[in-house]
């Protein structure tokens, strides 16, 4: 005998009835329940189900005034980046009228980077944008430099650094490989 006959066997000997191929439940039998305490349940929906009437959700002032605050900040960030698009970090330079004296100048220049220092902190920069350290320029420096793109060669850690290389012909900057400044590439 193979074990799966003695296991059949051992099955009908605790009156348990011997799986077939197929097992089909009858519900009487393997429930045992009485026939008197069946409840029966009458059906309490009827189909197809009423659609519910959907009503439009009215915003109260609070969801309005959200709403329209939220809508005018992205217009807003939009027209920032727009506005902002030809005239990044890197590339700003402001044209200023001549100031009457160096002391009104250098005042200047800290409001100017004091301001600068701001917008940084309000667009959640990791680090504010300097401005060149160049006595007369306002613009602003690269980042990780203390220079503008135009008086970065008077860094004097400017050859130490593997980045840029002074243009032969006109003492700019230039890229590594490149040799020539954007003005004399071509």
């Amino acid at each position: 005998m193979d074990q799966s006959s003695i296991f059949q066997q051992a099955l009908e000997e605790c009156n348990i009835d011997v799986l077939t191929g197929v097992y089909v439940p009858t519900p009487a039998l393997t429930l045992r329940i009485p026939k008197s305490k069946i409840i029966s349940v009458e059906p309490t929906e009827r189909f197809p189900l009423d659609e519910p009437d959907i009503k439009e959700p009215v915003f109260d002032d609070l969801k309005e005034a959200f709403l329209s605050a939220s809508l005018e900040k992205i217009v807003m960030s939009r027209m920032k980046a727009k506005n902002s698009k030809n005239s990044g970090p890197l590339l700003y330079s402001e044209k200023i009228s001549p100031l009457p004296n160096a002391e009104e100048f250098v005042l200047y220049k800290r409001q100017k980077a004091t301001q600068l220092a701001k917008e940084c902190k309000d667009d959640d920069l990791p680090e504010p944008i300097q401005l060149c350290t160049f006595p007369t320029c306002l613009n602003t420096a690269i980042p990780t430099y203390k220079f503008c793109i135009n008086h970065l060669p008077l860094d004097p850690n400017f050859n130490d650094q593997p980045f840029f290389v002074k243009c032969p012909q006109c003492e700019r900057i230039a890229q590594v490989g490149d040799e020539k400044c954007v003005f004399h590439k071509k």
